[in-house]
Parts: C-alpha cells; structure tokens; sequence
C-alpha cells in the first residue's frame, strides 16, 4: 500500500523542517549569551518549504487519524465539506479576534490584507 509510506515520508519532512527551523531560531538568539555562531547561512528558503510541506504533511497526519479511528470502529457523519467550512469559519473568527486585539475594527480586519510581523 502506497499510503503508508507516503505518510510516514510527509510526518518525517514536516518533522526536519520543524528542527530546522528551531535551530536557526534558537542559533539566532545565541550572541545574546557570548556564544559565538558562525556566518549564517541563506536559509531564504525556509518559508517555500513550509509552504509546501506543512499542508501536505498536515493532510497526511489527519488522513492517518481517520484511518487509525475507522480501523478502531469510530464513525461519524462530519463530511469533507462540513470540516472545510468549519476550518473557514474558526479562521475567520481567530483573525477577527486577532484584528480587534490589536485595535483594528471588524470592518478592517475584514477588508483589508493581512499585516505580518517580520514573516
């Protein structure tokens, strides 16, 4: 089965781009505390690969769930459609909350684009 493999591969390059960027976050703090780190790297690439693998490997680990819960006899009636509307519907929620917390109007957090902080 092609399945298993693939999610096994996905969770494994989800998991070296969760430590790779961990380390060069935490190398980045190390001046802080006299520790010397050499020349940085171009890592410029970082957020292509996140890009890429994190919703893969998310649908592979979320995919491995529900095969798992079907295997053990769990059935619910929770379509595709009903989850993807559920997921739209905490997003628009969390930037709302996100908009006003940071002094922004429902109006704005709605219509304008999002403002990132250093991504």
């Amino acid at each position: 089965m092609v399945y298993r493999p693939l999610v096994e591969r996905l969770i494994a390059a989800l998991g070296a781009l969760v430590t790779h960027q961990v380390a060069y976050t935490a190398a980045a703090g190390l001046p802080r505390f006299g520790i010397e780190v050499p020349a940085a790297v171009d890592h410029g690439h970082l957020s292509a690969q996140w890009v890429i693998v994190a919703p893969l490997a998310v649908a592979a680990i979320a995919a491995f769930i529900v095969w798992q819960l079907r295997n053990l006899g769990f059935r619910t009636t929770l379509s595709g459609r009903r989850l993807g509307g559920l997921v739209a519907g905490f997003f628009i929620v969390q930037e709302i909350v996100e908009g006003l917390l940071a002094s922004r109007s429902v109006w704005s957090v709605l219509t304008h684009p999002a403002r990132t902080a250093g991504w």
